[in-house]
């Protein structure tokens, strides 16, 4: 079994917005306070320090959101370092789960999505948590942390936007029931990042609805749309290498940080169309797939259905076996598109005719022994074929080959000539018909990559106009 990080939060924290901006919002939006007396007093910058303002910042959120409950939750204070204990918390991984974890490191560097010399997939989310995590809500006990060396010497009005996006993570799990949603949906990484959209954009959105309830603070669509463009430019253009802070984005940052920008403008979308009542809606239908986030945000039907590509190793070489098997996602493929040479345009159009996809990672006894496939299927034969122009592309590591059938192109990997000419046939497809029919994804109870916890990346700043 891959080793899998021991993660039991449901958090939120920091997020790629460019600083300084913040979100004003005007009276006539704040229709959706919950309508009691305390709701009618504006929010007050405080020290988050103080039991009184965790309280007042509690209330002001659930005033923003409609939320009924005033049980605010424990809020603890740790370190960087306590935080880095408590992801490496649990038992010391066995040799096997030390060799799973660095063939997946393997496996996502020859994807291009972990930088040359990476030997430890679990390492790398976890350092990418540590650089980036300022706070987060916990499912267990229905706790808030802060990182406080993540969050610094912020000033208050930081510290409350960040409390309050917890904050709503609480309310949440008052109202809907956060492990029950992600239970009730989540099958893949994919589906993960896309639930996680409905969650996280929900509190970027009333954060900043909360903090909009200061007097004297404005707010516009206009400036929600300028907000969320920034930061989905800057996750994009991370997409395509390096991040802003100068270090080499990686899975864990890539797909962790999606629900953020992207999440963010499909809730706010939703709430400034149709109200509160609609964002709760989103709990009963959610995207399944970051494709369908994508297609709705560009104005297209969002086909929010999955079909998973066939796809098998029932015969595998002897000594071999397949320690992941997943669901990447469009978001994914656009990354790797991106990072393939394709223009963005061209990620773009082969995003919007995603239809499915299907890893395998196999591993052998020795760490170096690592083979992938990766099936993708899209709407037609014509962006299957533009995505098989991968194939004249050298991959960062490794030797591929590459096949296109009808709708589907097939990707098979492997760490050098012989290992992929032994996988080759090992790794099953099935004949696809050039039709548009597309199955609906099931749940799959099988390895996956090591997923994205639910890390909070809220803005350091909120997006105020005074």
């Amino acid at each position: 079994m891959p080793v899998r990080l021991p993660l039991p939060f449901a958090a939120s924290v920091l997020c790629i917005a460019p600083r300084g901006r913040a979100l004003g919002l005007a009276a006539v939006l704040l229709a959706t306070a919950c309508g009691q007396d305390d709701c009618e007093e504006p929010l007050t910058v405080c020290d988050i320090g103080s039991a009184d303002c965790r309280e007042h910042v509690f209330v002001q959120t659930a005033c923003a959101r409609g939320h009924e409950g005033r049980t605010v939750p424990t809020v603890y204070s740790i370190t960087r370092d306590e935080f880095e204990a408590l992801l490496r918390g649990g038992p010391e991984p066995t040799a096997e789960e030390q060799r799973v974890d660095a063939q997946l490191a393997a496996a996502l560097r020859m994807l291009d999505l972990l930088p040359p010399g990476e030997g430890s997939s679990n390492e790398a989310a976890i350092q990418a948590y540590a650089r980036n995590v300022l706070a987060f809500y916990s499912r267990e006990d229905a706790s808030v942390t802060i990182v406080e060396t993540n969050l610094g010497s912020v000033d208050d009005e930081t510290a409350v936007f960040i409390l309050s996006h917890e904050f709503v993570h609480a309310q949440q799990d008052v109202d809907v029931g956060l492990q029950d949603f992600f239970d009730a949906h989540v099958s893949s990484s994919d589906s993960n990042t896309a639930i996680r959209s409905v969650t996280e954009g929900e509190a970027v959105l009333f954060s900043n609805v909360a903090m909009a309830r200061q007097e004297g603070a404005s707010i516009t669509a206009g400036a929600f749309a300028e907000y969320y463009a920034a930061t989905q430019q800057g996750l994009r253009d991370a997409a395509a290498g390096v991040g802003s802070d100068g270090v080499e984005a990686g899975y864990t940052d890539l797909s962790s940080s999606f629900p953020y920008p992207f999440g963010g403008e499909l809730v706010t979308n939703r709430w400034l169309a149709e109200g509160t009542g609609a964002v709760l809606e989103l709990y009963d239908d959610p995207p399944v797939s970051t494709a369908a986030i994508l297609r709705t945000l560009a104005g297209h039907d969002p086909a929010n259905v999955v079909d998973l590509p066939p796809l098998s190793a029932t015969t595998p070489p002897e000594g071999w076996s397949i320690v992941a098997e997943d669901t990447l996602g469009a978001w994914i493929l656009y990354v790797v598109a991106l990072r393939s040479g394709f223009s963005e345009d061209s990620a773009n159009a082969l995003v919007e005719d995603w239809a499915g996809d299907h890893l395998l990672v196999a591993g052998g006894a020795a760490e170096a022994e690592v083979a992938l496939a990766w099936s993708l299927r899209f709407g037609s034969d014509a962006s299957a074929e533009r995505f098989g122009e991968i194939g004249s592309v050298a991959p960062p590591e490794g030797v591929r080959s590459v096949v296109q059938n009808g709708h589907d192109v097939t990707l098979v990997m492997a760490t050098d000539a012989d290992t992929l000419a032994l996988w080759e046939t090992a790794f099953e497809t099935a004949t696809v018909a050039s039709d548009d029919s597309f199955r609906t994804a099931t749940r799959r109870a099988a390895p996956s990559l090591p997923r994205p916890v639910d890390d909070p990346r809220v803005p350091r700043r909120w997006i105020a106009q005074p």
